[in-house]
Parts: C-alpha cells; structure tokens; sequence
C-alpha cells in the first residue's frame, strides 16, 4: 500500500525590510537562549528553509497566522522584485 499526502498552506506575508532590525543573528540566537525561549523557528528562513548565517543582520517579516519571523535577503529580493512589477 502506498500513501501519498500533499498539503497546502497559503501564508500572508509582509515584509519589514533591513532597517527594523538592527541585531545580528547569532546575537537574537544567544539572548532567546539566555532567556530560555526557543530558537528553532528563527533558525531558518520561513520562505525557502535555507539556514541565515549567523554574522548576517536577518530580514524580519510578520506572518499571519504564525507571527513574527525571519527571512534571508535572497527571498528578500525576490519579494522587492515581484512588489515592483
């Protein structure tokens, strides 16, 4: 038997851009860590799941339904792009 399950989820996104957040990632990592909270939703880029590296200052972005998270700049840039056309 075989079974083959594919879902979709539709996600509203926005965008913040670069200037909200001013705090690199490894420094966001270590202060939730310090504090006890999770870290492994903000470990990630929500858009494409590639890891943001940790001396990079990450894009933050409001997602409905989920809350805040972080996005890499390549998936950044393809947001300005398509918000452009």
């Amino acid at each position: 038997m075989e079974l083959v399950k594919v879902t979709e989820k539709k996600y509203s996104i926005v965008f913040y851009g670069e200037k909200v957040w001013k705090m690199t990632h490894k420094n966001f990592l270590n202060s939730r860590k310090f504090y006890g909270m999770t870290t492994k939703e903000f470990e990630k880029c929500f858009i494409c799941e590639k890891t943001i590296d940790l001396d990079e200052v990450p894009i933050f972005i409001k997602v409905k339904g989920v809350g805040n998270r972080f996005a890499c700049r390549k998936c950044a840039e393809k947001n300005s792009k398509n918000a452009t056309k």
